[in-house]
């Protein structure tokens, strides 16, 4: 099935009107639209839009697109999307997080599209000339990891997805199933996910609260000092540790313990856990079973595949070691 088109002008023009008037940003009526290529665009298409009103006033808005029916004809999957995003927007990062959410809309042919706010000026985090860009990243990661674990203590809004103990079985699930060829270079791989269960029990364990899903710093913008989360379509309740694992990936061993006390400092400044280096270990495992399934059909000899088979047997160790 082809991809449906973006909207045009007029189209985008009459779907933008009544979201600009609720969202105050003019007491005039919208009078044009004008857009511009994202040049930081990652999976899906996006644009900047100048939303111009008859006073002269603009608004820059940033608009994420994502079609309604998969390629194969399936229907979107209820807990994916551009819905699913927007549901976490408004239901958990309100006031928690910028970019501000203005709203989900749907074109006629099977298109719909987040509009943000336009951070203008920020910049990825990668580009951010601020040599503590990331170590407040870290920070900020544990302070929302602890807003959030207070929030899900109280109340857990529907349609949000769980990563639960059949959620993680899946992953060594598949690893059995899809990854044969893994097995046959890494015959100990038979063992971790045999052992599975007591990784997925250290990730139970571990306060639940809202989790990114892809904490990369592709996904992090930084402005004046300030850290901005976008992109949280694989957002989930699940064990912080999780995100603290993507971000600190790639980093030598001296900056993710670096990042580790950042994160530790902000989410718990009387004290981490006993268990946390545990679960840090768990979750660790977790991302690289992962990772061997999503690339069940690759070679494991590629450089990365060895990479991550060497990570995995070691953090399976570091895991099997620590106390429980």
């Amino acid at each position: 099935m082809d991809t449906p088109p973006l909207p045009d002008d007029a189209e985008l023009r009459a779907t933008l009107a009544p979201l600009c008037a609720e969202a105050g940003f003019s007491q005039h009526p919208l009078t044009s639209v004008r857009r511009e290529p994202n040049d930081r665009a990652s999976t899906f298409e996006s644009e900047i839009v100048t939303c111009v009103f008859a006073d002269g006033t603009r608004r820059r808005l940033f608009l994420k697109y994502r079609a309604l029916i998969e390629e194969d004809g399936s229907d979107e999957d209820v807990t994916s999307g551009p819905a699913y995003e927007a549901l976490v927007y408004s239901g958990l990062l309100r006031g928690a997080n910028r970019p501000e959410f203005y709203g989900l809309q749907s074109g006629r042919e099977g298109m719909q599209w987040l509009v943000l706010e336009f951070m203008e000026g920020a910049v990825l985090l990668r580009h951010a000339e601020d040599e503590e860009a990331f170590l407040k990243a870290a920070a900020w990661l544990g302070r929302f990891h602890a807003v959030q674990e207070q929030r899900l203590a109280s109340a857990r809004p529907a349609g949000v997805r769980v990563y639960d103990a059949e959620f993680f079985r899946g992953w060594a699930k598949g690893t059995n199933e899809f990854a044969a060829e893994w097995h046959r270079c890494a015959p100990w791989l038979a063992g971790v996910c045999a052992d599975f269960d007591s990784v997925i029990e250290a990730l139970l364990a571990s306060p639940p609260t809202l989790v990114h899903g892809d904490f990369y710093a592709q996904n992090i913008l930084y402005r004046d000092g300030e850290i901005s989360v976008v992109d949280w379509g694989a957002a989930a309740i699940g064990a912080g540790e999780m995100d603290l694992v993507t971000f600190c990936e790639d980093w030598p061993e001296e900056k993710k313990r670096q990042f580790q006390r950042a994160y530790r400092t902000a989410r718990w400044p009387a004290g981490a856990p006993d268990l946390f280096e545990r679960r840090l270990a768990a979750a660790h495992v977790y991302t690289h079973l992962r990772w061997v399934v999503g690339h069940a059909g690759s070679t494991p000899e590629s450089e990365e595949a060895r990479w991550r088979l060497g990570e995995l047997q070691r953090w399976a160790g570091r895991f099997s070691a620590a106390k429980a």
